[in-house]
C-alpha cells in the first residue's frame, strides 16, 4: 500500500498542516504532546434554545451581541468531549478570546481548551468574564493574568484575563 499525501485544516485558522499520511499526522501531534482525542471530541456545535439557555449566566448584558456573531460567523460555539461545556470563542488574529463559557467540570475541561488553542496555532487566550471566582478557580496553576476591568453601569464590572500559551 503507497503513501498517500493528506492535507488536514485546522477548524479556526486558514492554515493546513501537511503530512505523508494521516497515521504521520497523529504521531507529529503525540511528540508535540497532544492527543488524538481532544481533537476530535472538542466539537463545533449550532446554536439552539437549549445552549442559549446553558449559556444565560455568561451572556448577561450581551446576549444579543453574542448570539449574532455566532450566526454570522464572527465568533464559533464549541461543546467540550463530555458534553458539559459550551464555549464561545472569537479567533482574534493569534488570539483566542473566549467569549462566553458555561456548563460545569470546567476545571476538568481546561485542557482541552488549552490544546484545542494550541492546535489552531493561537499564541494566548484572552478570557472575558463577570464571574472572575469561576474562572480563577479553573486556571489555579496556570499562568494567567488580569490585564483589564471594563466598569459597568450596572451589575459586575467585565473582567479580561490573558493566558499566554508556551
Amino acid at each position: 500500500m503507497g503513501r498517500k499525501d493528506t492535507t488536514v485544516k485546522c477548524p479556526l485558522v486558514a492554515s493546513t498542516i501537511k503530512t505523508v499520511s494521516i497515521r504521520g499526522y497523529w504521531r507529529v501531534l503525540a511528540l508535540l504532546g497532544w492527543s488524538r482525542s481532544w481533537c476530535l471530541n472538542v466539537r463545533r456545535v449550532p446554536l439552539t434554545a437549549h445552549i442559549l439557555q446553558v449559556l444565560r449566566p455568561a451572556l448577561i448584558g450581551a446576549k444579543g451581541t453574542i448570539k449574532s456573531e455566532i450566526v454570522s460567523g464572527v465568533s464559533h460555539l464549541y461543546q467540550t468531549d463530555g458534553n458539559n461545556l459550551y464555549v464561545v470563542i472569537r479567533p482574534e488574529g493569534d488570539v483566542m478570546v473566549v467569549v462566553a463559557i458555561a456548563g460545569s467540570r470546567l476545571y476538568q475541561s481546561r485542557q482541552e481548551i488549552l490544546n484545542f488553542a494550541r492546535f489552531n496555532q493561537f499564541k494566548s487566550i484572552r478570557f472575558h468574564t463577570k464571574h472572575p471566582e469561576h474562572l480563577e478557580r479553573a486556571l489555579t496553576g496556570l499562568p494567567f493574568a488580569l490585564i483589564e476591568v471594563r466598569k459597568a453601569l450596572f451589575g459586575n464590572d467585565e473582567l479580561i484575563y490573558k493566558l499566554e500559551l508556551m
